[in-house]
């Protein structure tokens, strides 16, 4: 059977996380999870579709499917992208904790980005995206900005967004 590589990808909105999930895609053939997408899929926009209250009992929902669907690719030995944020050190060691005690491998990818360029692309997208997206706004930039845990000797590939 194939080995089975988990690629987590950290980093703050706009850090780049969703288009190098795309590169690895093309490049190993894994398949891609994103909490945001299955967030969409299942529940629609925040404040949209869907009271911004929720989000946080939403989400709980959507990390436990998308747990499970981690757990069934590595047994198939069908590598994973995970596209999250990550911000919390804990997180990161339970699914590499998740990863390894099911067989598979765990890449730690941290895509670090100024606060400037963060905020040019989180507004890029925005405009892009009008109404069907969360839109992340510079104060909520800056909340995530000050309980993101960076990565620090975790093991993690660190690329500079620039």
């Amino acid at each position: 059977m194939k080995h089975a590589i988990v690629y987590l990808l950290c980093g703050l909105p706009g850090s780049g996380k969703t288009t190098y999930a795309k590169k690895i895609v093309d490049e190993q053939g894994a398949l891609s999870l994103s909490i945001d997408d299955e967030m969409i899929k299942r529940y629609g926009v925040a404040g949209i579709d869907y009271p911004t209250e929720k989000r946080n009992e939403y989400k709980s929902n959507v990390m436990e499917i998308i747990k499970s669907k981690i757990v069934e690719n590595i047994r198939n030995g069908q590598s994973v992208v995970l596209d999250f944020g990550v911000r919390k050190k804990r997180d990161r060691e339970y699914f590499r904790d998740l990863v390894e005690s099911n067989g598979a491998e765990m890449q730690l990818i941290y895509l670090k980005a100024s606060r400037a360029l963060l905020l040019e692309r989180l507004n890029r997208r925005a405009d892009i995206e009008k109404g069907n997206n969360f839109i992340i706004t510079p104060d909520i930039l800056d909340k995530r900005i000050a309980i993101f845990e960076e990565p620090n000797n975790e093991n993690e590939k660190v690329i500079i967004q620039d």
